[in-house]
């Protein structure tokens, strides 16, 4: 017994539809996997660019506990510009105690 025309089309249909999904799905995990990584990156390249000694994981470390790394690293950009001796941990424990 033969299948009409139309289902055969359709389950061939089916099949890109599918793959097309999983390229979409694909793509949006890179694409939240890349918004997620490309700013840490690009405020440890500006880290490094102004000789400021910080890594990837304390910037990775101060995102988790919820101190703004943007701002540490220009703090202590600040602060060894003006030859004080401060480290990002310095820093990040001062900001998370409210500055007392």
């Amino acid at each position: 017994m033969n299948a009409p025309a139309f289902i055969l089309a359709l389950s061939e249909h089916d099949e890109s539809g599918k793959a097309i999904l999983g390229l979409a799905i694909v793509l949006c995990l890179v694409a939240l996997a890349l918004s997620l990584v490309l700013p840490t990156f690009v405020l440890w390249l500006r880290a490094a660019a102004t000789d400021v000694p910080v890594r990837l994981r304390q910037i990775i470390a101060l995102r988790l506990r919820g101190v703004p790394p943007g701002l540490m690293v220009d703090l202590l950009f600040n602060a060894m510009r003006s030859g004080l001796k401060f480290t990002l941990e310095d820093l990040a424990v001062h900001y998370l105690a409210v500055g007392t």
